[in-house]
C-alpha cells in the first residue's frame, strides 16, 4: 500500500527551517506517498497552496481552542490527551517525520513521540539547528530529550558541526543520528547558472555586498558586520551592503546602522523577496557574520548564482566556505576577526570573479537538493511501518 507520511511543523509562520520538508514532499519522487502536514492552528508554511494542490498534500491544524480545551477537561478527568498525539492519531501514519527549528523543540514532541512508540509508528527528528553552546535546562530535561532522539528511526542534522554539538549535548554519540541535505532546488540552480555566466561579480566601481538573512543579530550577527564597516578603513572606500530577510528586528537593524556610525546611504534594509536570484545578481560577494547556523540556505543559493562569500566559523558555513578558494573564512565570531576576513576580501577583489566560479561549482555538485531525495526516499520507504 502507498506509505502515509506526516510531517509535524512547529513554527507557525514561514521559515527556512521547512525547505527541506517542502522541498522533498513537492518533489514528483514523492508522488507515490501521501502525504500530510499538521501545523499549529492558525499557521502557516513556506508551502505555497499551489505547491501543496499539485503535490497532493494534505494539510491539518492542532492545538486548536477546541483542543486545547478538551485537553483541560480531561486533565480535570484525570484523562491527559495531547493534542498534536490526537492530531496524528486520526491521520495514521507510517512515519512521522517532527522538523525541529532548533534542538530545544525536541520537548515539545514529548508525548507525541510516545504516542509514535506506543502505537509502533517510527518518527524521524529532522534537526535545522544546534546552538554550538547547547545544553539541556536540566538533567530532567535532558534524560527526556534523549529518550525522544534515542527511540527515533533516525536523527537527521544539517552540518558536521551541528552534529557533533547535539552528540555533547548528550554526551552521548547516538548510532542513529545521520546527515541531512539543505540544498538548492534544480530550478534554482539552473537560474543561479545564468547569472553566474551573465553576470559575474565586478572588480571595479561599487562593492555590492549582500547579507541575506532574517534579522535576528543574536543568530545571525548583522551587528558585527555593521561595526566591521564602520573602521576607518572603509570610509574610504566605494561600497554598498543589502541586508535582505526580513523579520522582528527591522526597526533595530535600522537603528544599529546609526548606532555604529556607518553611513546610511551605504546600508539597504529590505524585506524578504521571493526574487533571490535577482537579488544576488545585483551584488557581488555575500557576507554570512553569523553566530550560530544550522546549514545556512540562503548562503548555498548565493553560491549557486557564482557569489564568493565571507563568513564565520559556526554551522554549516564553513563546509561551504572554503577558505581562499570559494571564500573568506574568519577566524571566529569574534568583531576584529570577521573584519579581517573582509580586509582579505576586499584585498583579494580581482580574485572575485574567480571564487565565485568556485563557490557555483560547490553549490551545484554538493548542494543539489533533488539529488538527494531519493536518498531520502529510499530511506522513508525502509523504514515506514508496513500496513
Amino acid at each position: 500500500m502507498t506509505p502515509r507520511l506526516a510531517v509535524v511543523e512547529f513554527v507557525p509562520s514561514p521559515a527556512g527551517s521547512q525547505n527541506l520538508w517542502v522541498h522533498a514532499l513537492t518533489d514528483p519522487q514523492f508522488g507515490g506517498v501521501e502525504k500530510h502536514v499538521l501545523v499549529p492552528a492558525g499557521g502557516t508554511t513556506r508551502l505555497s497552496d499551489g505547491a501543496r494542490a499539485s503535490a497532493g498534500i494534505t494539510v491539518h491544524e492542532f492545538a486548536g481552542r477546541a483542543a486545547r480545551a478538551m485537553q483541560r477537561v480531561g486533565r480535570r478527568l484525570g484523562i491527559d490527551r495531547d493534542p498534536l498525539s490526537r492530531a496524528l492519531e486520526a491521520v495514521d501514519p507510517d512515519l512521522v517525520w517532527f522538523n525541529l527549528a532548533g534542538i530545544g523543540e525536541i520537548g515539545w514532541t514529548d508525548a507525541a513521540a510516545a504516542w509514535c512508540r506506543a502505537q509502533g509508528v517510527p518518527y524521524w527528528l529532522i534537526v535545522q539547528h544546534v546552538h554550538e553552546e547547547y545544553f539541556f535546562m536540566s538533567d530532567a530535561h535532558e534524560a527526556s530529550a534523549r529518550e525522544v532522539a534515542s527511540g527515533a528511526a533516525r536523527v537527521l542534522t544539517v552540518s558536521k558541526r551541528n552534529r557533533e554539538s547535539l552528540a555533547t549535548a548528550f554526551a552521548q554519540r547516538m548510532p542513529n543520528v545521520e546527515a541531512a541535505l539543505n540544498g538548492v532546488p534544480k530550478a534554482f540552480l539552473d537560474a543561479g547558472a545564468a547569472i553566474a555566466s551573465r553576470r559575474p561579480p565586478r572588480t571595479d566601481g561599487t562593492a555590492r555586498f549582500i547579507s541575506p538573512a532574517r534579522f535576528d543579530p543574536a543568530y545571525k550577527g548583522q551587528h558585527l558586520l555593521l561595526e566591521a564597516l564602520a573602521g576607518p578603513a572603509w570610509r574610504a572606500r566605494d561600497w554598498h551592503v543589502s541586508f535582505v530577510g526580513g523579520g522582528s528586528h527591522i526597526e533595530l537593524l535600522r537603528r544599529l546602522v546609526g548606532f555604529y556610525n556607518v553611513p546610511a546611504e551605504r546600508v539597504t534594509i529590505a524585506a524578504h523577496t521571493n526574487d533571490m536570484p535577482g537579488a544576488f545578481a545585483e551584488s557581488d560577494v555575500i557576507v554570512m557574520p553569523s553566530l550560530s547556523e544550522g546549514s545556512p540556505f540562503a548562503l548555498a543559493e548565493g553560491m549557486a548564482c557564482g557569489r564568493p562569500a565571507v563568513g564565520t566559523p559556526v554551522g554549516g558555513i564553513d563546509e561551504l566556505i572554503r577558505d581562499g578558494e570559494t571564500g573568506w573564512l574568519a577566524h571566529s565570531t569574534e568583531p576584529a576577526d570577521i573584519a579581517v576576513a573582509l580586509e582579505r576580501c576586499w584585498s583579494d577583489r580581482a580574485l572575485w570573479p574567480k571564487f565565485g566560479r568556485a563557490a557555483r561549482e560547490v553549490a551545484a555538485t554538493a548542494y543539489d537538493l533533488d539529488a538527494s531525495h531519493a536518498l531520502l526516499l529510499k530511506q522513508l520507504l525502509s523504514d515506514a511501518r508496513g500496513r
